[in-house]
Protein backbone atom coordinates (compact mmCIF):
# COMPACT_ATOMS: atom_id res chain seq x y z
CA UNK A 1 0.00 0.00 0.00
CA UNK A 2 1.67 3.38 -1.25
CA UNK A 3 2.60 5.32 2.18
CA UNK A 4 0.25 8.05 0.66
CA UNK A 5 -2.89 6.58 2.19
CA UNK A 6 -1.51 7.26 5.54
CA UNK A 7 -1.60 10.67 5.74
CA UNK A 8 -4.29 12.73 5.79
CA UNK A 9 -4.82 15.41 2.82
CA UNK A 10 -4.59 18.17 5.84
CA UNK A 11 -1.26 17.00 7.10
CA UNK A 12 0.18 16.83 3.58
CA UNK A 13 -1.25 19.99 2.59
CA UNK A 14 0.27 21.76 5.96
CA UNK A 15 3.82 20.06 5.40
CA UNK A 16 3.70 21.14 1.75
CA UNK A 17 2.79 24.68 2.73
CA UNK A 18 5.49 25.53 5.17
CA UNK A 19 8.11 23.53 2.67
CA UNK A 20 7.08 25.15 -0.59
CA UNK A 21 6.46 28.74 0.98
CA UNK A 22 10.50 28.64 2.24
CA UNK A 23 10.39 27.80 5.93
CA UNK A 24 13.79 26.31 5.48
CA UNK A 25 16.34 28.21 2.87
CA UNK A 26 19.01 26.11 1.54
CA UNK A 27 22.39 27.06 2.36
CA UNK A 28 25.40 27.40 -0.75
CA UNK A 29 26.94 23.76 -1.53
CA UNK A 30 29.90 22.08 0.34
CA UNK A 31 29.75 18.43 -0.95
CA UNK A 32 31.56 18.60 -4.22
CA UNK A 33 35.19 17.64 -4.53
CA UNK A 34 37.91 20.13 -5.96
CA UNK A 35 38.55 19.83 -9.60
CA UNK A 36 40.63 17.34 -10.75
CA UNK A 37 42.55 19.32 -13.18
CA UNK A 38 43.20 22.52 -14.32
CA UNK A 39 42.86 23.29 -17.95
CA UNK A 40 44.43 26.82 -19.44
CA UNK A 41 43.93 28.17 -23.18
CA UNK A 42 47.03 30.18 -23.80
CA UNK A 43 45.90 32.48 -26.46
CA UNK A 44 49.52 32.83 -27.70
CA UNK A 45 50.50 36.03 -29.87
CA UNK A 46 48.23 37.10 -32.88
CA UNK A 47 50.63 37.36 -36.04
CA UNK A 48 52.82 34.06 -34.48
CA UNK A 49 49.97 31.53 -33.67
CA UNK A 50 50.99 29.91 -30.99
CA UNK A 51 48.70 29.15 -29.01
CA UNK A 52 48.81 26.50 -26.64
CA UNK A 53 46.56 24.50 -23.65
CA UNK A 54 48.56 24.31 -20.15
CA UNK A 55 47.16 21.56 -17.61
CA UNK A 56 47.98 21.78 -14.49
CA UNK A 57 46.87 18.72 -11.77
CA UNK A 58 46.10 20.54 -8.05
CA UNK A 59 46.76 16.94 -6.11
CA UNK A 60 50.22 16.54 -7.42
CA UNK A 61 51.35 19.95 -8.40
CA UNK A 62 52.52 18.91 -11.58
CA UNK A 63 51.93 21.23 -15.11
CA UNK A 64 51.89 20.37 -18.43
CA UNK A 65 52.74 23.46 -20.48
CA UNK A 66 51.98 22.40 -23.91
CA UNK A 67 49.32 19.83 -23.71
CA UNK A 68 47.72 19.58 -27.24
CA UNK A 69 50.65 20.51 -29.27
CA UNK A 70 50.30 21.55 -32.56
CA UNK A 71 47.81 23.88 -32.31
CA UNK A 72 49.60 26.69 -34.75
CA UNK A 73 46.51 29.21 -33.97
CA UNK A 74 45.16 31.92 -31.64
CA UNK A 75 43.38 29.95 -29.01
CA UNK A 76 40.33 31.74 -28.33
CA UNK A 77 38.86 29.90 -25.32
CA UNK A 78 38.21 26.28 -23.72
CA UNK A 79 35.27 24.23 -23.25
CA UNK A 80 34.76 20.73 -21.41
CA UNK A 81 32.12 18.57 -21.97
CA UNK A 82 31.54 14.43 -21.69
CA UNK A 83 35.01 13.54 -21.23
CA UNK A 84 36.32 16.06 -24.74
CA UNK A 85 37.79 19.20 -24.62
CA UNK A 86 36.98 21.63 -27.22
CA UNK A 87 39.49 24.49 -28.81
CA UNK A 88 38.49 27.53 -30.34
CA UNK A 89 41.12 28.15 -32.71
CA UNK A 90 40.59 31.78 -33.66
CA UNK A 91 42.29 32.47 -36.52
CA UNK A 92 42.29 29.18 -37.85
CA UNK A 93 38.27 28.99 -38.13
CA UNK A 94 37.61 25.69 -36.79
CA UNK A 95 37.96 23.49 -33.32
CA UNK A 96 40.03 21.51 -32.19
CA UNK A 97 38.55 18.31 -29.71
CA UNK A 98 40.77 16.57 -27.91
CA UNK A 99 40.31 13.95 -25.15
CA UNK A 100 40.63 14.96 -21.73
CA UNK A 101 42.16 11.57 -20.26
CA UNK A 102 44.71 11.32 -22.76
CA UNK A 103 45.14 15.06 -24.33
CA UNK A 104 45.61 13.31 -27.55
CA UNK A 105 43.43 15.25 -30.21
CA UNK A 106 40.27 13.29 -31.91
CA UNK A 107 38.67 15.37 -33.87
CA UNK A 108 38.58 18.53 -35.98
CA UNK A 109 35.41 21.20 -37.07
CA UNK A 110 36.34 23.00 -39.67
CA UNK A 111 34.33 25.72 -41.04
CA UNK A 112 33.68 27.99 -38.17
CA UNK A 113 34.31 31.23 -38.70
CA UNK A 114 36.53 33.08 -36.02
CA UNK A 115 34.68 31.13 -33.55
CA UNK A 116 35.00 32.66 -30.05
CA UNK A 117 32.83 30.60 -27.14
CA UNK A 118 30.94 27.45 -27.53
CA UNK A 119 28.18 26.50 -25.23
CA UNK A 120 26.03 22.87 -25.11
CA UNK A 121 22.69 23.95 -26.18
CA UNK A 122 21.36 20.69 -26.50
CA UNK A 123 22.19 16.81 -26.77
CA UNK A 124 24.92 16.31 -29.00
CA UNK A 125 24.36 19.95 -30.19
CA UNK A 126 26.22 23.26 -29.37
CA UNK A 127 26.42 27.25 -30.65
CA UNK A 128 29.75 28.86 -31.13
CA UNK A 129 29.58 32.61 -31.31
CA UNK A 130 31.72 34.17 -34.27
CA UNK A 131 33.65 37.11 -33.19
CA UNK A 132 34.20 39.15 -36.41
CA UNK A 133 34.71 43.02 -36.08
CA UNK A 134 31.74 44.91 -37.83
CA UNK A 135 28.18 43.84 -39.36
CA UNK A 136 25.91 41.70 -38.31
CA UNK A 137 27.54 38.86 -36.31
CA UNK A 138 26.97 34.81 -36.56
CA UNK A 139 26.15 31.86 -34.43
CA UNK A 140 27.62 28.49 -35.92
CA UNK A 141 25.46 25.35 -34.88
CA UNK A 142 27.73 22.06 -34.03
CA UNK A 143 26.44 18.53 -34.52
CA UNK A 144 28.96 17.53 -31.70
CA UNK A 145 28.24 13.64 -33.08
CA UNK A 146 29.97 14.00 -36.58
CA UNK A 147 31.95 16.96 -35.62
CA UNK A 148 30.19 19.05 -38.41
CA UNK A 149 28.71 22.29 -38.90
CA UNK A 150 24.76 22.04 -39.49
CA UNK A 151 23.71 25.97 -39.74
CA UNK A 152 24.47 29.54 -38.73
CA UNK A 153 21.83 31.94 -36.82
CA UNK A 154 22.64 35.99 -37.67
CA UNK A 155 22.18 37.53 -34.53
CA UNK A 156 24.10 41.22 -33.48
CA UNK A 157 27.62 42.89 -33.60
CA UNK A 158 30.62 40.90 -32.64
CA UNK A 159 29.08 38.42 -30.52
CA UNK A 160 31.28 36.72 -27.51
CA UNK A 161 29.59 35.34 -24.26
CA UNK A 162 26.73 32.65 -24.41
CA UNK A 163 24.53 30.93 -22.10
CA UNK A 164 21.79 28.55 -22.23
CA UNK A 165 18.50 28.00 -19.95
CA UNK A 166 15.96 25.79 -21.06
CA UNK A 167 15.27 26.25 -25.14
CA UNK A 168 16.58 29.50 -24.87
CA UNK A 169 20.25 30.56 -25.25
CA UNK A 170 21.70 34.06 -24.60
CA UNK A 171 23.99 35.16 -27.12
CA UNK A 172 26.15 39.18 -25.53
CA UNK A 173 26.63 41.36 -28.82
CA UNK A 174 29.57 43.46 -27.40
CA UNK A 175 30.67 45.46 -30.36
CA UNK A 176 33.47 45.94 -29.29
CA UNK A 177 31.98 48.28 -26.77
CA UNK A 178 30.01 49.66 -29.23
CA UNK A 179 26.94 47.10 -29.01
CA UNK A 180 24.09 46.71 -26.55
CA UNK A 181 22.14 43.81 -26.95
CA UNK A 182 21.57 40.43 -25.81
CA UNK A 183 20.32 38.26 -28.45
CA UNK A 184 17.76 35.41 -27.46
CA UNK A 185 17.54 32.21 -29.61
CA UNK A 186 15.00 29.01 -29.96
CA UNK A 187 17.74 26.15 -29.59
CA UNK A 188 15.19 24.44 -31.11
CA UNK A 189 14.75 25.98 -34.01
CA UNK A 190 17.56 28.08 -34.10
CA UNK A 191 16.09 31.32 -34.99
CA UNK A 192 16.32 34.62 -32.69
CA UNK A 193 12.88 35.03 -31.33
CA UNK A 194 14.02 38.42 -28.87
CA UNK A 195 16.70 41.29 -29.86
CA UNK A 196 16.49 42.88 -26.09
CA UNK A 197 18.59 45.95 -25.32
CA UNK A 198 20.19 45.73 -21.95
CA UNK A 199 20.76 49.51 -21.10
CA UNK A 200 25.01 49.52 -20.80
CA UNK A 201 27.16 49.52 -23.30
CA UNK A 202 28.96 46.31 -24.92
CA UNK A 203 27.82 43.84 -23.01
CA UNK A 204 30.27 40.35 -23.24
CA UNK A 205 29.78 38.03 -20.81
CA UNK A 206 26.10 35.77 -20.11
CA UNK A 207 25.42 33.79 -17.01
CA UNK A 208 22.19 31.30 -16.12
CA UNK A 209 22.57 30.37 -12.52
CA UNK A 210 20.62 27.96 -10.15
CA UNK A 211 18.19 30.05 -9.30
CA UNK A 212 17.08 30.28 -13.37
CA UNK A 213 18.01 33.87 -13.91
CA UNK A 214 20.10 35.53 -16.64
CA UNK A 215 23.26 37.82 -15.50
CA UNK A 216 24.42 40.02 -18.48
CA UNK A 217 28.22 41.69 -17.74
CA UNK A 218 28.58 44.61 -20.13
CA UNK A 219 32.33 45.69 -20.25
CA UNK A 220 31.52 49.17 -20.68
CA UNK A 221 33.70 51.31 -23.55
CA UNK A 222 36.17 53.55 -24.66
CA UNK A 223 36.35 55.76 -27.63
CA UNK A 224 39.53 57.33 -28.59
CA UNK A 225 40.55 59.92 -31.18
CA UNK A 226 41.64 58.96 -34.37
CA UNK A 227 45.55 58.48 -34.02
CA UNK A 228 44.36 56.81 -30.49
CA UNK A 229 46.05 59.78 -28.21
CA UNK A 230 43.49 61.07 -26.30
CA UNK A 231 40.37 59.39 -24.90
CA UNK A 232 37.00 61.17 -26.30
CA UNK A 233 34.11 59.38 -24.41
CA UNK A 234 34.35 56.48 -21.66
CA UNK A 235 31.65 54.38 -19.85
CA UNK A 236 32.02 51.84 -17.07
CA UNK A 237 30.71 48.63 -16.35
CA UNK A 238 27.13 47.55 -15.65
CA UNK A 239 25.64 44.03 -14.63
CA UNK A 240 22.31 43.42 -15.37
CA UNK A 241 19.70 40.71 -14.09
CA UNK A 242 16.92 39.35 -16.25
CA UNK A 243 14.32 36.47 -14.75
CA UNK A 244 14.79 33.44 -17.31
CA UNK A 245 11.06 32.75 -17.26
CA UNK A 246 9.27 36.59 -17.57
CA UNK A 247 11.76 37.79 -18.91
CA UNK A 248 12.04 40.61 -16.37
CA UNK A 249 14.65 42.96 -15.35
CA UNK A 250 15.48 42.05 -11.30
CA UNK A 251 18.77 43.72 -10.49
CA UNK A 252 20.96 46.03 -12.05
CA UNK A 253 24.48 47.12 -10.75
CA UNK A 254 26.10 50.11 -12.32
CA UNK A 255 30.41 49.79 -11.61
CA UNK A 256 32.74 52.76 -10.94
CA UNK A 257 35.17 50.44 -13.23
CA UNK A 258 35.13 49.07 -16.45
CA UNK A 259 34.92 44.93 -16.15
CA UNK A 260 37.69 43.45 -17.89
CA UNK A 261 41.63 42.27 -17.19
CA UNK A 262 45.23 42.27 -19.60
CA UNK A 263 43.47 40.36 -22.55
CA UNK A 264 40.20 39.78 -24.07
CA UNK A 265 39.83 37.10 -22.39
CA UNK A 266 38.04 35.10 -19.66
CA UNK A 267 36.75 37.62 -17.55
CA UNK A 268 33.98 35.99 -16.08
CA UNK A 269 33.05 33.25 -14.22
CA UNK A 270 30.47 31.59 -12.56
CA UNK A 271 30.44 29.22 -9.96
CA UNK A 272 27.53 27.00 -8.76
CA UNK A 273 28.53 25.39 -5.50
CA UNK A 274 29.18 28.71 -3.87
CA UNK A 275 26.35 30.75 -5.74
CA UNK A 276 28.66 33.48 -6.96
CA UNK A 277 29.36 34.67 -10.01
CA UNK A 278 33.02 36.85 -10.24
CA UNK A 279 34.41 39.84 -12.69
CA UNK A 280 37.88 40.79 -13.66
CA UNK A 281 38.52 44.84 -13.04
CA UNK A 282 42.00 45.17 -13.75
CA UNK A 283 43.99 42.54 -10.67
CA UNK A 284 40.75 43.35 -8.93
CA UNK A 285 38.22 40.69 -8.20
CA UNK A 286 34.12 41.84 -8.08
CA UNK A 287 32.22 39.39 -6.53
CA UNK A 288 27.65 38.93 -6.97
CA UNK A 289 25.78 36.56 -4.77
CA UNK A 290 23.42 35.16 -7.48
CA UNK A 291 21.08 33.91 -4.80
CA UNK A 292 20.47 37.17 -3.25
CA UNK A 293 21.02 39.07 -6.09
CA UNK A 294 23.51 41.41 -4.51
CA UNK A 295 27.00 42.89 -4.68
CA UNK A 296 29.68 41.18 -2.94
CA UNK A 297 31.94 43.18 -2.40
CA UNK A 298 35.66 43.02 -4.02
CA UNK A 299 38.83 41.07 -3.63
CA UNK A 300 42.02 42.33 -4.57
CA UNK A 301 44.46 39.98 -6.31
CA UNK A 302 47.85 39.82 -4.86
CA UNK A 303 50.50 40.73 -7.37
CA UNK A 304 50.82 43.56 -9.95
CA UNK A 305 51.18 41.54 -14.01
CA UNK A 306 47.95 41.83 -15.65
CA UNK A 307 45.17 38.98 -14.80
CA UNK A 308 44.12 37.11 -18.32
CA UNK A 309 41.74 35.29 -17.33
CA UNK A 310 39.69 33.68 -14.29
CA UNK A 311 37.95 30.51 -12.75
CA UNK A 312 37.12 29.90 -9.21
CA UNK A 313 36.66 26.11 -7.53
CA UNK A 314 34.09 26.19 -5.02
CA UNK A 315 34.69 22.88 -3.47
CA UNK A 316 38.90 24.33 -2.69
CA UNK A 317 37.89 27.72 -2.28
CA UNK A 318 40.60 29.16 -4.71
CA UNK A 319 40.99 31.25 -7.43
CA UNK A 320 42.69 30.35 -11.00
CA UNK A 321 44.14 33.40 -12.61
CA UNK A 322 45.79 33.88 -15.77
CA UNK A 323 48.69 35.88 -16.04
CA UNK A 324 49.88 38.22 -19.22
CA UNK A 325 53.36 39.39 -18.56
CA UNK A 326 53.34 40.48 -22.28
CA UNK A 327 52.71 38.43 -25.87
CA UNK A 328 55.94 37.45 -26.60
CA UNK A 329 56.85 35.81 -23.41
CA UNK A 330 54.82 32.88 -20.97
CA UNK A 331 52.88 34.19 -18.81
CA UNK A 332 51.91 31.58 -15.99
CA UNK A 333 48.68 31.30 -13.59
CA UNK A 334 48.49 32.47 -9.87
CA UNK A 335 46.11 30.46 -7.17
CA UNK A 336 44.73 32.63 -4.45
CA UNK A 337 42.38 31.94 -1.66
CA UNK A 338 39.28 34.10 -0.65
CA UNK A 339 40.75 37.12 0.53
CA UNK A 340 43.34 37.54 -2.75
CA UNK A 341 46.44 35.95 -0.99
CA UNK A 342 48.26 34.12 -3.59
CA UNK A 343 48.89 30.52 -2.15
CA UNK A 344 50.34 29.00 -5.34
CA UNK A 345 51.07 29.56 -9.17
CA UNK A 346 52.26 27.10 -12.01
CA UNK A 347 53.89 27.96 -15.74
CA UNK A 348 51.50 28.49 -18.53
CA UNK A 349 52.04 29.35 -22.24
CA UNK A 350 51.88 33.06 -23.81
CA UNK A 351 48.93 35.04 -22.62
CA UNK A 352 47.10 32.60 -20.50
CA UNK A 353 43.44 33.93 -20.85
CA UNK A 354 40.78 30.82 -20.39
CA UNK A 355 40.98 28.81 -17.18
CA UNK A 356 38.22 25.38 -16.81
CA UNK A 357 38.42 23.20 -14.06
CA UNK A 358 37.55 19.77 -14.47
CA UNK A 359 35.52 17.33 -12.30
CA UNK A 360 35.00 13.86 -14.10
CA UNK A 361 31.20 12.91 -13.32
CA UNK A 362 30.29 16.49 -14.00
CA UNK A 363 29.93 18.15 -17.41
CA UNK A 364 31.95 21.81 -17.12
CA UNK A 365 32.27 24.34 -19.52
CA UNK A 366 33.41 27.76 -18.13
CA UNK A 367 31.36 29.46 -20.99
CA UNK A 368 28.42 27.48 -20.07
CA UNK A 369 26.58 27.57 -16.71
CA UNK A 370 24.10 24.33 -17.68
CA UNK A 371 20.17 24.50 -16.79
CA UNK A 372 18.77 23.43 -13.53
CA UNK A 373 18.50 19.71 -14.09
CA UNK A 374 15.40 17.50 -14.44
CA UNK A 375 15.17 15.11 -11.65
CA UNK A 376 13.07 12.69 -10.37
CA UNK A 377 12.03 11.77 -6.43
CA UNK A 378 11.63 8.02 -6.33
CA UNK A 379 9.80 6.59 -3.22
CA UNK A 380 12.41 5.73 -0.59
CA UNK A 381 12.44 2.08 0.64
CA UNK A 382 11.45 0.86 2.81
CA UNK A 383 8.21 2.78 3.80
CA UNK A 384 7.22 1.84 6.70
CA UNK A 385 10.17 2.21 8.00
CA UNK A 386 11.95 1.71 11.85
CA UNK A 387 15.80 2.20 11.61
CA UNK A 388 16.88 3.49 8.30
CA UNK A 389 15.83 3.91 4.91
CA UNK A 390 16.74 4.02 1.19
CA UNK A 391 15.97 7.90 -0.92
CA UNK A 392 16.63 7.26 -4.45
CA UNK A 393 16.83 10.09 -6.63
CA UNK A 394 17.80 10.62 -10.29
CA UNK A 395 19.04 13.67 -12.23
CA UNK A 396 19.13 14.22 -15.84
CA UNK A 397 22.37 16.31 -16.01
CA UNK A 398 24.51 17.43 -13.56
CA UNK A 399 22.70 20.28 -10.64
CA UNK A 400 22.83 21.50 -6.83
CA UNK A 401 21.05 19.35 -4.74
CA UNK A 402 19.57 19.82 -1.23
CA UNK A 403 17.93 16.68 0.14
CA UNK A 404 16.61 17.44 3.34
CA UNK A 405 13.80 15.03 5.79
CA UNK A 406 11.32 17.60 8.01
CA UNK A 407 9.07 16.34 10.64
CA UNK A 408 5.14 17.06 11.04
CA UNK A 409 5.56 20.37 12.35
CA UNK A 410 7.71 21.35 9.42
CA UNK A 411 10.99 21.14 11.01
CA UNK A 412 14.12 20.21 9.73
CA UNK A 413 15.35 16.94 11.14
CA UNK A 414 18.12 15.71 8.69
CA UNK A 415 19.86 17.38 5.88
CA UNK A 416 21.54 14.56 3.98
CA UNK A 417 22.73 16.15 0.59
CA UNK A 418 23.99 19.74 -0.09
CA UNK A 419 26.01 20.32 -3.04
CA UNK A 420 26.63 19.32 -7.03
CA UNK A 421 25.59 16.25 -7.82
CA UNK A 422 26.85 14.81 -11.28
CA UNK A 423 23.68 13.00 -13.67
CA UNK A 424 22.36 9.30 -13.00
CA UNK A 425 20.42 7.86 -10.00
CA UNK A 426 21.56 8.26 -6.72
CA UNK A 427 20.71 6.37 -3.65
CA UNK A 428 21.04 8.16 0.24
CA UNK A 429 20.21 6.43 3.74
CA UNK A 430 18.32 8.12 6.48
CA UNK A 431 19.02 6.70 9.67
CA UNK A 432 16.28 7.81 11.86
CA UNK A 433 17.65 6.67 15.32
CA UNK A 434 16.86 8.41 18.02
CA UNK A 435 13.53 10.06 16.40
CA UNK A 436 9.95 9.45 17.32
CA UNK A 437 7.86 7.25 15.40
CA UNK A 438 5.18 9.58 13.08
CA UNK A 439 5.32 11.27 9.46
CA UNK A 440 8.11 12.80 8.09
CA UNK A 441 8.57 14.17 4.61
CA UNK A 442 12.12 14.02 2.27
CA UNK A 443 12.39 17.15 0.66
CA UNK A 444 14.74 17.28 -2.60
CA UNK A 445 15.58 20.45 -4.24
CA UNK A 446 17.51 21.30 -7.68
CA UNK A 447 17.78 24.47 -8.71
CA UNK A 448 14.83 26.15 -7.82
CA UNK A 449 12.30 22.70 -8.23
CA UNK A 450 11.17 21.14 -5.15
CA UNK A 451 9.65 18.16 -4.80
CA UNK A 452 8.25 16.01 -1.52
CA UNK A 453 7.50 12.22 -1.01
CA UNK A 454 5.97 11.64 3.07
CA UNK A 455 8.42 9.19 5.03
CA UNK A 456 6.32 6.58 7.67
CA UNK A 457 9.02 5.94 10.73
CA UNK A 458 7.48 2.84 13.01
CA UNK A 459 8.73 1.38 16.28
Amino acid sequence: MPVVTFLSKSLLSRLGTLLLAGLVVAGAGRAQAPAQKVFVGNQGNFSDANGTVTVFDPATGTTTVDAVPGLNTLVQSLTLHEGRGYVMANTSDRIDVFDLATLERTAQITGVTSPRYMAVVAAGKAYVTNLVFGGPGTVTVLDLATHTVTGTITVGDSPEGLAVLGDRAYVANSGFGASTTVSILDTGTDTVVETRDVGCDGPRFVVVDQEEEVWVFCTGKTVYNDDFTQIIEQTNGEVVVYDGASGGEVARFPLEVQIGGGSLGQDVHYDPITDRVFALAGTTVLVFDTRANAAAGSIPLAGDVPAGGLAYDGAARRFYVGRVPGFVENGFVTIHDDTGAEVGRFEAGVAPAAVALYQPGLDVAVEEAPAPAGFTLAPNYPNPFSTSTTIPFALTRPGRVTLQVFDGLGREVARLVEGMRPAGRHEVVWHAAGRPAGLYLVRLQVGTTVRTYPLTLIR
